[in-house]
């Protein structure tokens, strides 16, 4: 899997499961799998899939809406965090620091006088 097919981000996913209720904020793993795209919710082993980034997480909020809500209306909160993977963090956490890495590289060096 090349760089090109990943993509970490983090999303704030707001809900109706309760009033007052901050939104969750979640560690989003993107990976191409089989010409699509694949959102992973690291702290919920969801997914979602579409043919673009964007597609795939919204359809990865519907699904981290529908769970939630789901455990709070049956009163079962330990399903609604149930970790991916170890590889998965490990994969994150890799795209973190290449991006930081080139983000870097592009900064602009010190202004000298």
């Amino acid at each position: 899997m090349t760089e090109t097919n990943r993509v970490a981000a983090k999303a704030s996913i707001g809900g109706e499961w309760g009033a007052g209720q901050s939104p969750l904020n979640l560690n989003v793993l993107g990976v191409r799998e089989d010409g699509a795209w694949c959102a992973i919710a690291l702290e919920m082993s969801l997914r979602g899939y579409g043919e673009t980034f964007d597609a795939a997480l919204d359809a990865l909020v519907e699904a981290v809406e529908a769970q939630v809500t789901f455990a709070v209306q049956h009163d079962n909160l330990d399903q609604i965090f149930v970790p991916a993977e170890p590889h998965y963090f490990r994969l994150y956490a890799d795209v973190n620091l290449r991006s930081a890495r080139r983000e870097g590289l592009n900064a602009p060096g010190p202004s000298r006088l």
